[in-house]
């Protein structure tokens, strides 16, 4: 089976119309995975409950920070082609940008902004709340690092960072550049609520946090040598700190006395509300497939499923748009999935041992009540309630990519790069030279892969009752996906040099539009 080309991981949705104008504002929901690395802010009580995630979305979400009246959280945006700098309405939800940077942390009145900026060397800098009035604080002297996360003094106009000399002290002008201790090499800074005492990452061989008087007096306080990125809690009574090691949230008190751990997969920079009963951090799902669905519009993406080390892959809309199958590998098994979409509930179906078949998405029982796929060469059908599984065929030639026929008893499949139906037992020959195929739903036409050549890419192929087959688009690769009115499909397009592909959705007259650029696969249309 010849494999698509490798995709870019940079994300982005594109939605210029084309030249024919196709029409992308009402389209029902396509569901697939992505590769994306990305993040979500989660918010959280601080005795472990009450866990929400207050951003979905292709984002890589980070570095939050709250509001002094805890209405708003600023983040970071880890993209192509640079570092945002973005502010979440907790309120409306509503995300806006604010302009390039890192790591940003709020003046007391919550009018400004304090962040990393990056130029030819990387500065402290301020904006307004707006992202106007953006201004350089030039201490490049203290080698600001990228990791650098300046924190903004309570009461008064200074701001603390620590850059690859130590923590530093400098007024928000940028005048009165001080330097409290030669300990730290970029990392985080949090004051105290009385804005006394500044806890920092020391990095010292005793302890990995430490805390410090404001005016660096008296030495180092070392507070613990567990956990970074120091969040001071608005009471004074705890310190929270991230541990990359334990995916938790360590709470401490400021002499460093142990207090409680929350293991709850969150990773990063936590910081609290105002009111000191949450904590808000970035939570990453790792570097695996997740579910996504664009929305109404494909504007936008919802992330569907979760997990760390997991790869979600090769998913399939029920015919009444409750559900989704899906395949889930995880190390050296794979798992048939089922996804309440009204609930988020993830159940498995089977697990058996990782083969090719876990990379091709299953299909649906007309009645929705069984689901088709294949595994280790022959085909299965399995209640949607579980239980044991049927097989269908028993045979030494390797059948994949398994789709009912549209008479609901026929199943057509994948082999030896042939398409093939099966009925009663019997085999007939369909499409010679292709793989991966879908019906329509009124089953008049078949799309399809095929190539010009056994050595050409893959182009997206169309056949419409027993006309001979046409080429749709060149450079497409499937599976194929049709619409609910079947007068549109989505697929994959790559360019010409097959060094870039996009999830597109391409009309009958051989039309296709990008949606989503970057790393996907099998897009499924809902319902």
């Amino acid at each position: 089976m010849r494999i698509a080309p490798s995709l870019a991981l940079a994300v982005f949705i594109s939605l210029v119309p084309s030249a024919h104008g196709l029409e992308l504002r009402a389209i029902p929901p396509i569901v697939f995975s992505t590769s994306r690395a990305d993040g979500d802010l989660v918010i959280q009580r601080a005795d472990g409950s009450g866990r929400r995630v207050a951003t979905r979305g292709s984002r890589n979400d980070s570095s939050p920070a709250w509001s002094p009246d805890g209405t708003r959280v600023a983040f970071t945006e880890f993209t192509t082609p640079g570092i945002r700098i973005h502010v979440l309405d907790l309120k409306t939800g509503r995300v806006r940008f604010l302009g390039y940077g890192a790591n940003p942390d709020w003046s007391p009145d919550g009018k400004r902004l304090v962040f990393v900026a990056f130029g030819k060397e990387p500065d402290v800098a301020t904006m307004d709340a707006t992202g106007a009035n953006r201004r350089l604080l030039g201490v490049t002297a203290a080698r600001v690092h990228a990791r650098t996360r300046p924190a903004w003094a309570p009461r008064g106009p200074r701001i603390a960072f620590v850059g690859g000399r130590g923590l530093f002290v400098v007024d928000e002008d940028g005048s009165g550049l001080r330097r409290l201790t030669a300990k730290g090499k970029g990392g985080g800074a949090s004051w105290s609520p009385a804005g006394r005492r500044i806890a920092f990452d020391c990095g010292t061989r005793a302890a990995a946090v430490c805390v410090v008087r404001r005016d660096g007096s008296a030495g180092l306080q070392n507070v613990t040598r567990k956990g970074h990125l120091p969040s001071w809690s608005p009471r004074g009574n705890l310190i929270a700190l991230a541990s990359y090691n334990r995916s938790a949230i360590i709470l401490v008190r400021p002499d460093g006395t142990f207090v409680r751990e929350l293991p709850a997969k969150l990773d990063t920079t936590p910081d609290w509300s105002p009111d000191g009963r949450r904590l808000v951090v970035s939570h990453s799902a790792g570097s695996g497939h997740r579910l996504y669905a664009t929305g109404p519009d494909a504007n936008r993406l919802e992330r569907l499923t979760e997990g760390f080390i997991n790869e979600d892959l090769a998913s399939a809309w029920s015919p009444n748009g409750r559900w989704i199958a899906f395949h889930r590998q995880l190390v050296h098994r794979c798992f048939l999935e089922l996804l309440d979409i009204e609930t988020g509930h993830v159940r498995d179906l089977l697990q058996t041992r990782t083969d090719q078949s876990c990379f091709e998405r299953p299909d649906w029982s007309h009645d929705g009540r069984s689901i088709l796929y294949a595994r280790k060469g022959d085909l299965w059908v399995i209640s949607r309630r579980g239980g044991r599984p049927r097989r269908v065929t028993h045979s030494k030639v390797e059948e994949q990519s398994p789709r009912w026929a549209p008479d609901g008893r026929s199943i057509g499949f994948v082999a030896r790069g042939e398409i093939w139906l099966l009925r009663d037992g019997r085999r007939r020959l369909l499409v010679d030279d292709a793989n991966r195929f879908a019906w329509s739903h009124d089953g008049s036409m078949l799309a399809y892969e095929g190539y010009e050549t056994p050595t050409s890419p893959t182009s997206i192929y169309l056949r419409v009752g027993s006309q001979p087959p046409r080429m749709l688009f060149r450079y497409g690769s499937g599976p194929p996906s049709w619409s609910p009115d079947d007068d549109r499909i989505v697929f994959l397009l790559s360019d010409p040099e097959l060094r870039e592909s996009s999830l597109a959705i391409g009309d009958m007259a051989g039309t296709a539009q990008p949606i989503f650029g970057g790393d996907a696969m099998s897009p499924d249309w809902r319902p």
